[in-house]
């Protein structure tokens, strides 16, 4: 026969849980609109702690500071820009990667030769702009946190739409952290060469002979 006390602390068990449960469902989360940095402050002048990528989500820490709102970056506590996220209830308390797999996560994978182009206004490199005559960006210019992507070129007979976007699990591991590459330009040497080759855009010739760039390289698509 069970007892008034077990009946009450069966009772104080389920209210505890089903609380517990309430609190996990109505998780807040920080969705980004568009790729942005996630910084250990709050400003552009703190260190940069990743990326959060379009669509990805991490918790939201409920502080907001100057049009900066604070979250929980991959374990880490970090602020990102106010006006690139979304604050929105997680479908129950589940928050995707914010910075993305180092090793990459994707439907498609390519084996490439890498190479490294630089804005630099003469025929070999191009000039300043890429296909569209927007302004190339370079890996230089995305570490430093002044660029949203790297700009790259590759076949542009290949399918592959102006903008896509695509990760490099050997770039990711060089740097530490996930980096966003967009096919945004092409050249008559990636005529016929399909996903099999990829230029990457540098700040400068001596940049240009990083040897993990100069290398087989694992081209990661949605």
């Amino acid at each position: 026969m069970i007892s008034r006390f077990q009946m009450m602390l069966t009772l104080v068990t389920v209210v505890v849980l089903a609380t517990i449960l309430r609190g996990a469902s109505a998780a807040q989360c920080a969705c980004a609109t568009g790729n942005v940095h996630v910084r250990s402050g709050v400003g552009t002048s703190h260190a940069i702690l990743g990326t959060l990528n379009t669509g990805s989500c991490v918790t939201y820490k409920g502080d907001e500071t100057s049009g900066w709102v604070h979250v929980d970056f991959n374990g880490q506590s970090g602020w990102i820009a106010g006006n690139y996220v979304n604050i929105q209830t997680c479908s129950g308390g589940s928050v995707t990667s914010g910075g993305g797999s180092l090793d990459c996560s994707g439907g498609h994978r390519y084996s490439a030769r890498g190479t490294a182009y630089y804005p630099a206004n003469n025929a070999l490199e191009g000039g300043f702009v890429d296909m569209r005559g927007a302004r190339l960006r370079t890996l230089q210019q995305y570490l430093a946190g002044s660029a949203s992507y790297v700009s790259v070129a590759m076949d542009n007979h290949a399918g592959i739409a102006y903008g896509t976007a695509i990760c490099i699990p050997e770039m990711n591991h060089r740097y530490n952290k996930h980096i966003v590459f967009k096919v945004v330009d092409t050249g008559s040497a990636f005529s016929g060469k399909g996903h099999g080759r990829i230029d990457i855009c540098v700040s400068s010739q001596a940049n240009s002979y990083d040897s993990t760039i100069n290398g087989h390289l694992t081209l990661v698509f949605p």
